[in-house]
């Protein structure tokens, strides 16, 4: 198996309901990319540095372990 990696950065269009690029890097909160202006509460997880450098170069893994969340507004 091999982890999928996005060949570019994904960008909305006009069929797309929430979109997360999880570029923030630090902080519990992620913007939604689309044009609906979503917010998505991190619940427990956190950013972590990784050896490698992620597909597009702004991204930062954010860990998720035991019951950890996104909680994604309307």
């Amino acid at each position: 198996d091999q982890d999928y990696v996005p060949s570019t950065r994904l960008e909305p269009d006009g069929d797309t309901g929430l979109l997360l690029h999880f570029d923030e890097g630090s902080g519990d909160t992620i913007r939604d990319s689309s044009r609906n202006g979503h917010v998505a509460t991190v619940a427990g997880a956190k950013w972590v540095r990784v050896a490698t450098a992620p597909p597009v170069a702004s991204a930062q893994p954010l860990l998720f372990q035991g019951h950890r969340y996104l909680l994604v507004s309307e």
